[in-house]
């Protein structure tokens, strides 16, 4: 089993941010992570018990390429996002102030 690389942060956005009064936290992970694999890798790094874990992939295209804007025609870049949603037990938190 290859050790899954967890972002050192937390995904910070708002609706994350409005997400962590529920207990739920927001990551970025590898592309090849599974639940499992996620769960103990939180488990060992934040010293928590998740519940529940959803996992959401985003691909996203990049609208700019070597600072110039793309026209029609040329291909985009696609960028691949995995974010996987930890929610915790009542109680139990994660310090954000990294």
């Amino acid at each position: 089993m290859q050790q899954v690389k967890l972002a050192q942060k937390i995904y910070l956005s708002e609706k994350a941010q409005l997400m962590g009064g529920l207990n739920k936290y927001v990551f970025l992970v590898d592309k090849n992570a599974n639940k499992n694999e996620i769960k103990k890798e939180i488990k060992k790094q934040y010293k928590v018990e998740p519940v529940s874990i959803n996992i959401i992939c985003v691909t996203k295209r990049q609208s700019m390429a070597k600072g110039k804007f793309i026209t029609k025609g040329q291909s985009k870049k696609l960028i691949f996002l995995k974010k996987a949603i930890v929610t915790l037990k009542k109680g139990q938190t994660i310090s954000i102030s990294k």
